[in-house]
């Protein structure tokens, strides 16, 4: 071997040793590799996601919107009362006459002094 490569028999030993103890690392770090891609994979997150957006999209909002509706028809119904009442609480008072157009033909209107003409 001395020879051939160079290397003493002891030298060679523990580049197989290295060699050896590189290739299951090798290994390892593949079944990890492995592992984590399965983790991440489509098939384990879909079920996750397919139920929270379900959650939330078709429950959640669903019950929102109801909550939402209820409110403003419960204010609109009390608003509603509130003026009734308000209205029912005060007398009915008459909004006093207009004045007919032919008393307001006898008004003079004069221009104001700030009426230029831009003619001449």
């Amino acid at each position: 071997m001395i020879n051939i490569c160079g290397v003493t028999e002891k030298r060679a030993e523990a580049l197989l040793s290295l060699a050896t103890t590189l290739h299951a690392g090798i290994h390892v770090l593949d079944k990890s590799l492995a592992g984590l891609r399965q983790m991440f994979a489509c098939s384990t997150f879909n079920p996750i996601y397919v139920t929270m957006v379900h959650n939330a999209v078709c429950v959640e909002s669903v019950r929102g919107l109801a909550y939402i509706f209820s409110t403003t028809m419960v204010i609109s119904v009390f608003s509603m009362w509130m003026i009734m009442f308000r209205a029912a609480l005060y007398p009915v008072q008459e909004a006093p006459a207009l004045t007919p157009l032919s008393t307001c033909d006898s008004l003079e209107l004069e221009p104001t002094g700030d009426v230029t003409d831009k003619s001449e």
